[in-house]
């Protein structure tokens, strides 16, 4: 997936820039797409093979005394059944019991067992070679995607960010052209075993994620990829703001307070979103994971979306069905297991709303609380008493982070129970009828219902809902409107 001047036509030569950005991301997704469908096939010739192969099998042999009648019978062996038989290490149980029929046939248990070592080095060799197959995807050099004269050996540290499970985020500067970006550094070795040995694939479909969601003001841009022998590299545009995590709970870019932000403000932010993510939503993306930890509040009072390491490509019509997410923002088709699609964004959108008014999110809560504790919020003041980053959920969860305690995975666990089963309840004076209308259309649990839900409207339903009705979505796109007071 390597874009070099020689692959475009000398007749693009005399076009402009831009047309050359289209003409390359398109070759792009129809590279990825035809890649993509040559997987699919091999998966369904193998599974194909190895259901035939289990059908034909007679009653009462093994699956390795079926194996050597085959390959006594073919001469074949690897090439007649080997690798579409299925993944994975073959049982061996009944080998000794069948070892005179394979005596007799000049196959011996040796033989059989010396194909199933090699078998299984085969599906190692392949999964290494399909993990190094998207590390050469990652560090491409796309013309659309990179700019050449930013190399990895002319960024000198400014100083750290953050840490993360795998590597670090720095403030980097370009020493030729003295521009600051964020380097995002994520060692090989961690990559290689997270995720059940995809990591890299991961990170390559996070990066097609980003890039083709990057052509937006709201959305954090990715500029270039690296390697070398420890670590892989990703260069994205630095941000000058802070987590909206940062502003809620822990102090204001600003002034240094902290606490839930003004109505106005609110409404602000959440038109923001609507825009960065109605974006990732034209591009056939779906986020997944918002939340005050994956927005960055500029000191202009405008967001950027960052982090898509749950995004994941959906088509029109079609769902999803990974759990993954933070427990707080999940809509309830992910934690029911019944299939989702873009209006799980949606769902946290309005989640986030309630928790920009109200200092919590609306449904972290035990049942035994009192019910004044929790219209008033939390310690009566709109404010948790304590409230810490939260933890994303993934189905690769015990792989990729590291392990919780049990406090806090009970705490998890009540907070999809309530998202499944509680009632709505709104905190008093913190949200006007219109405010109040919009987040509650937001978090209905009916998807076709849910405000932003392609059944509902989608993206121009919300932008017409009482809250945000009232928006000029042209100055917001500009960055022309003013963002009114956080506080």
């Amino acid at each position: 997936f390597s874009f070099s001047p020689a692959t475009l036509s000398s007749s693009l030569v005399t076009e402009s820039a831009a047309e050359i950005h289209v003409m390359n991301k398109d070759m792009f997704i129809r590279t990825l797409t035809e890649a993509k469908a040559i997987r699919r096939n091999r998966i369904k010739e193998r599974n194909k093979t190895q259901a035939a192969l289990e059908k034909a099998e007679p009653a009462g042999r093994t699956r390795a005394s079926f194996f050597r009648a085959s390959f006594a019978g073919t001469g074949r062996g690897r090439e007649a059944q080997g690798k579409s038989s299925g993944k994975g290490r073959r049982s061996k149980r009944g080998s000794k019991k069948s070892s005179a029929s394979s005596s007799s046939s000049g196959v011996t248990d040796e033989d059989v067992d010396m194909l199933e070592e090699k078998d299984a080095a085969e599906e190692e060799a392949e999964e290494e070679e399909e993990g190094q197959r998207a590390l050469t995807v990652l560090t491409s050099d796309w013309k659309y995607l990179s700019d050449p004269s930013i190399q990895l050996r002319n960024l000198r540290e400014v100083k750290v960010l953050g840490r993360g499970a795998f590597g670090l985020v720095r403030q980097v500067r370009d020493r030729s052209g003295q521009q600051d970006y964020a380097l995002k550094a994520l060692a090989k070795p961690q990559l290689k075993t997270s995720h059940q040995g995809r990591g890299f694939e991961k990170l390559v479909r996070e990066r097609d994620a980003q890039v083709l969601c990057g052509s937006h003001p709201l959305v954090t841009r990715l500029l270039n990829t690296y390697e070398d022998s420890k670590a892989v590299y990703i260069l994205m545009e630095l941000n000058d703001g802070k987590e909206l995590f940062e502003a809620l709970y822990r102090r204001d870019i600003h002034s240094g307070s902290t606490g839930p932000v003004s109505l106005n403000f609110s409404q602000f932010l959440v038109a923001n979103l609507v825009l960065a993510l109605g974006h990732v939503h034209a591009q056939d993306f779906v986020f997944r994971d918002l939340k005050p930890e994956n927005v960055i509040l500029c000191r202009n009072g405008y967001i950027k979306l960052i982090d898509f390491g749950f995004a994941k490509r959906i088509a029109s019509g079609e769902k999803a069905w990974t759990l993954c997410g933070t427990a707080e923002y999940l809509a309830p088709e992910i934690v029911l297991g019944t299939g989702h699609d873009k209006a799980v964004d949606w769902w946290s959108l309005g989640i986030l709303a309630f928790e920009l008014r109200a200092g919590r999110t609306p449904f972290d809560y035990q049942e035994e609380e009192g019910e004044e504790e929790l219209m008033a919020g939390g310690d009566g003041s709109g404010l948790p008493t304590s409230h810490t980053p939260s933890t994303p959920l993934s189905y690769f969860d015990n792989v990729s982070f590291q392990p919780e305690q049990e406090a806090a995975r009970r705490r998890r666990n009540q907070i999809m129970h309530n998202i499944i089963s509680m009632k709505l309840r709104m905190p008093r004076n913190k949200f006007d009828e219109p405010a109040e209308k919009t987040i509650k259309r937001m978090l209905r649990r009916e998807v076709p219902t849910r405000l932003g839900s392609v059944d509902s409207g989608g993206t121009e339903a919300l932008r017409r809902s009482p809250w945000l009705r009232s928006m000029d979505w042209e100055a917001l796109l500009d960055q022309r409107f003013p963002a009114p007071a956080m506080r």
